[in-house]
């Protein structure tokens, strides 16, 4: 299978991706689909990443090569299987926010409708912080704020409800638990710059919920964030 994705990189150069995707319109779902694969996921994410932005530039418009894309990479990140998720924020989500930086705040409002309107699910507000972590590492995010999702040339910017922060970090999936422990960590693997008041109070409660080691915790306190107004 490893071949079938290095001979796409070949057809995307040669024929272009609106021709490709012409014929085959599930390409994108499908590739996603394989990144799960750990023997292909690095060839499967280098043949998405050359027919991103070759449809990226075929189409000259940002607004329908996001339309593309961002169904399917939201359905990923949803998925209850964390590994969806983690090969999202592994393979794809730095990609596609290379190419078009502005698109980490459409995904994020996409995704944070999802965690509002269905609270009581774990995996959303985990695919947010997942978002968040790749965004921190990419500098698409305020230095001072890393809630707000921010990108350089461009006025918007987008603030994660502290609630959806809380949901993951207490979150019964250790996956979630660790998306937002790396997220909050990002900043010192750069720099020797000293963690904010907001990280380390994130940090505190974290290693106060984590030593308890009882997914009873993390079920109350859940429980107590959804009856939260």
């Amino acid at each position: 299978q490893k071949s079938k994705y290095l001979a796409l990189r070949v057809l995307v150069s040669k024929v272009g991706a609106s021709k490709l995707l012409a014929i085959e319109p599930n390409l994108l779902p499908v590739t996603l689909a394989a990144m799960t694969q750990h023997s292909i996921s690095t060839a499967a994410s280098s043949a998405l990443s050359d027919l991103s932005a070759s449809y990226l530039e075929e189409l000259k418009s940002v607004d329908e090569w996001r339309s593309w894309w961002l169904g399917s990479v939201r359905t990923m990140l949803l998925n209850n299987n964390s590994n969806d998720r983690v090969a999202m924020a592994t393979y794809i989500l730095p990609t596609l926010f290379k190419q078009d930086g502005a698109s980490v705040i459409e995904l994020t409002k996409s995704l944070v409708k999802e965690t509002n309107a269905n609270r009581g699910e774990a995996c959303a507000s985990a695919a947010v912080v997942a978002v968040l972590k790749v965004a921190r590492s990419l500098q698409l995010v305020d230095p001072e704020r890393i809630t707000v999702l921010r990108v350089a040339g461009d006025r918007r910017e987008y603030e994660i409800d502290q609630g959806i922060i809380d949901r993951a970090m207490m979150s019964v999936d250790r996956a979630a638990r660790l998306d937002v422990l790396e997220w909050l960590c990002l900043e010192g693997r750069k720099s020797c710059a000293l963690p904010s008041e907001y990280e380390r109070t994130l940090l505190k409660r974290m290693i106060s919920a984590n030593l308890k080691g009882c997914a009873i915790y993390f079920d109350e306190t859940r429980r107590k964030l959804n009856k939260a107004p």
